[in-house]
């Protein structure tokens, strides 16, 4: 489980900050608010409403099929790239390529996210600590690749996201037996928050549905509250390093906080949090950092809650998550539209 806990994490931060460093550079190229509102747009199409496709594929397909397939989208997305910069011109003026990039792109980062997400509920059996540190480097890949986007950053991260994958591969908890004759890991032990192994929990279809309902509801809640305190951040370089870290740090520690409190402690801690500092936000950077830190803190909650209800289908319900940040990205792209 050593390399879950560690390459996973990794990978994670590496993919995002790709991702970013890709759309940072395409906007370049693109001027014009429209194109770029349409570039980000079609990637978080991409990259989070086909999550749930992409893992109800990955509960029923071979682990490593996913593996090597975000390598190549995303290799095949800086290629392309690269490419199109010694093009004269480049890339034709309505964009025909670029949102064949974004369709690479965006399909990259859906496969890596519920094929990753899935191997950590599965390998770690469901640890809410360890579902934390997973979930919890990409806002830092985020931050790094919008702050540095450049075209060294990208192969270099082309480069470490492949070579990072071959190395998982070949890794003990990728040569498990199941892994090995390309069985699903129905019926895998899971552990509860005190860290007793449970291997069945029977819930009615009725329930999980209402259940799965309001997790995802929460996360667009939760999505709305951490992207208007993003928001009021001032807009420098440092800021956007400074969200990144807090981010990151609130997500690790809900995991840690509820593993040792409590989920329905931890989870009303952090929204009482929340509610204070956004109500106080004028009051200056750190309480809203603060207040970042807080909201955070409950992603791995709902993380662990819905792969409870939804046992032996962690990638789509990992996805059915990603799925739910998109009306908090829909609402903030018409609102900047109207005020442009």
């Amino acid at each position: 489980m050593k390399s879950t806990k560690t390459i996973l994490p990794l990978m994670h931060m590496i993919v995002d900050a790709l991702c970013i460093c890709c759309l940072c550079m395409l906007s370049e190229r693109y001027g014009g608010s429209g194109n770029i509102l349409g570039l980000y747009f079609a990637y978080n199409v991409m990259a989070f409403l086909t999550q749930p496709l992409t893992g109800w594929l990955a509960d029923n397909c071979r682990a490593e099929k996913f593996a090597l397939l975000h390598c190549v989208l995303l290799t095949a997305v800086v290629i392309i790239l690269a490419w199109s910069g010694f093009c004269n011109p480049p890339m034709d003026s309505q964009g025909t390529m670029m949102y064949a990039v974004i369709a690479l792109l965006g399909l990259g980062n859906s496969t890596f996210h519920v094929w990753a997400g899935r191997l950590t509920s599965l390998l770690t059996c469901n640890d809410i600590r360890w579902l934390g540190v997973f979930v919890s480097t990409g806002a830092v890949g985020l931050s790094l690749g919008s702050v540095l986007a450049s075209w060294a950053l990208a192969w270099i991260l082309t480069i470490s996201i492949c070579w990072l994958t071959l190395i998982y591969l070949r890794s003990e908890d990728m040569n498990k037996p199941l892994f090995a004759t390309g069985e699903p890991l129905h019926h895998a032990m899971r552990r509860t928050l005190n860290g007793d192994i449970y291997t069945r929990i029977d819930i009615s279809v009725a329930f999980s549905c209402i259940m799965v309902m309001a997790l995802m509801a929460i996360v667009m809640v939760r999505s709305h509250a951490g992207s208007t305190l993003n928001g009021q951040l001032p807009h420098s370089s440092m800021m956007i390093l400074a969200a990144g870290m807090v981010t990151m740090a609130g997500k690790i520690a809900g995991g840690w906080i509820a593993q040792r409190i409590g989920l329905a402690t931890t989870f009303l801690t952090a929204a009482i949090v929340t509610a204070l500092c956004a109500a106080l936000a004028s009051e200056g950077a750190f309480v809203i950092l603060l207040g970042l830190f807080a909201v955070n803190c409950t992603m791995p909650l709902t993380l662990y809650m819905i792969n409870v209800v939804m046992r032996d289908r962690e990638g789509l319900a990992f996805g059915l998550l990603a799925a739910s940040l998109m009306p908090t990205y829909i609402a903030m792209m018409i609102s900047q539209t109207i005020l442009e």
